[in-house]
């Protein structure tokens, strides 16, 4: 999907600079636990959030909304969450 697309060429693109602004041998390139590139995964992610919800937007799309769905025991145990798929409309004239 576009997302996943974008997200790769983000990460293609920014690695080296990233990792070369910090030295040698400190970023642990796919180690999650290592802060830097965990903080290295979230810029990226954020950037193609913002890049696909900040240049030309969809006006109508589907979103998934949540459904509290109650599935026996006592009140407010065992609740699963559920979604329901709801045509959006944004006002073209909101940027």
């Amino acid at each position: 999907d576009q997302f996943q697309r974008d997200f790769f060429l983000i990460r293609q693109a920014e690695y080296l600079p990233y990792a070369s602004s910090l030295g040698p041998g400190l970023v642990q390139q796919g180690d999650l636990t290592d802060a830097y590139y965990f903080d290295f995964i979230s810029f990226a992610q954020y950037r193609t959030i913002y890049r696909d919800i900040s240049v030309d937007p969809l006006t109508i799309f589907e979103e998934k909304q949540p459904v509290d769905v109650q599935s026996g025991g006592m009140e407010g145990e065992n609740i699963r969450q559920d979604f329901v798929t709801k045509i959006v409309q944004r006002d073209p004239s909101i940027d």
